[in-house]
């Protein structure tokens, strides 16, 4: 007989199965609106009324996209482009794109532009460097224009009083994911990074009470499990992993490093801890809680500038915290912002972190399973 949080988590992976097909499911009669690209406020959503979902990649390869896309796209946007084309973007308001590279503001407007009887496009533009005084004026103008945005799809304004309950609902499903993150943390492997993925795919596509409520019963069974016995933490050299920017990781990359015996301890993955790592403050007026919070989020990103804080430190502080003896960054091709972010973090890691570092480069149409098996079992081997 199956134990509780297996249960529980063959829950989330059903609904990880197909994000869009959750989410139309899972709205009940609410309209949804949909963000693509990294840190936009789900709360002005939420706060409206509507369900805020993050739009993943599809699980298919691309196709219809190609007649529109060049292929050294990055593989998320020829997969939005590729999901927009087939409709199946059609049942939200809106998609929400932050331009947090040249790939998402060109498939966005391309998208506006070739698919716009499908699906809406709503553009925001943030700056690159994000604690210069001009910077911060001009993303607390955009978080207003986002705000603005949605009221014109829920026909009013939306009231402060919406806005900050919004918060602290979204802050209570921070907490609950962070804690799950760190039973994982202090027992590696009750929990693998496989179930965890499907974790995160789920409550980025339900809506947020539905998804803390779930994650906070997972939570419990664990405690349980791990305190009686019934599962443990498995043996087997630490590892962090970061990157994928806005893709789930390649699952790949999961079955080569428990096939090797490796032990993902944590993560840096947007579709993992990076998407819950920093709360708003619930004390501060509304909007400029927002601000900071996108301004002052945990983890530094390829994407923005912010000198006095790379990535690099913050990787050897997760790794330190996790006792972890390595480092996988996952790069997906054609993925311009990481490719540079990457050089700079591993230089960074090489020079300041005791353990190893290792990149690994995946594609979203590519089957390179069995290299990236015999890559990552060298790796690990060598810890």
């Amino acid at each position: 007989m199956s134990i509780k949080s297996e249960l529980l988590l063959a829950k989330f992976a059903e609904l990880s199965k197909d994000p869009l097909e959750t989410a139309k499911k899972e709205c009940e009669g609410k309209g949804v609106i949909a963000v693509s690209g990294m840190y936009l406020p789900e709360e002005l959503i939420h706060a409206a009324g509507f369900m805020p979902i993050v739009l993943l990649e599809q699980n298919e390869p691309v196709a219809a996209a190609n007649a529109h896309v060049q292929p050294f796209m990055c593989g998320y946007v020829r997969s939005l482009m590729d999901q927009a084309i087939e409709k199946k973007l059609s049942f939200t308001k809106a998609v929400f794109v932050k331009d947090c590279c040249h790939e998402l503001r060109m498939i966005g407007d391309l998208v506006r532009h070739t698919q716009g009887d499908k699906v809406n496009i709503e553009f925001f533009f943030f700056p690159v460097t994000i604690k210069a005084e001009a910077s911060k004026k001009f993303i607390a103008e955009e978080i207003q224009n986002m705000k603005e945005r949605v009221e014109k799809y829920l026909g009013k304004k939306i009231e402060e009083e919406a806005i900050a309950e919004s918060i602290k609902v979204f802050n209570r499903f921070r907490l609950a994911m962070q804690e799950l993150y760190a039973i994982r943390r202090n027992a590696p492997g009750c929990i693998s990074e496989m179930a965890l993925r499907d974790v995160v795919r789920a409550v980025m596509s339900i809506p947020k009470e539905k998804a803390t409520d779930m994650v906070l019963e997972l939570n419990e069974a664990l405690k349980a499990e791990l305190a009686d016995g019934t599962i443990k933490a498995k043996k087997g050299p630490k590892l962090i992993i970061s990157g994928s920017l806005c893709e789930s990781l390649e699952p790949a990359v999961i079955k080569a490093v428990e096939s090797a015996g490796g032990v993902i301890a944590d993560d840096d993955l947007y579709v993992g801890g990076r998407y819950f790592n920093t709360l708003v403050d619930e004390g501060e007026d509304p909007m400029t809680a927002l601000t900071q919070a996108y301004i002052y989020r945990n983890g530094p990103c390829c994407t923005q500038t912010d000198p006095d804080n790379r990535n690099g430190f913050y990787l050897k502080q997760l790794a330190e915290n996790a006792g972890a003896k390595g480092i996988i960054t996952v790069v997906i091709k054609f993925c311009e912002a990481h490719y540079f972010g990457n050089l700079a973090d591993v230089n960074d890691l090489k020079a300041n972190f005791k353990g190893k570092v290792f990149s690994v480069f995946t594609d979203h149409d590519t089957d390179s399973e069995g290299q990236i098996a015999t890559r990552v079992q060298s790796f690990i081997e060598n810890l």
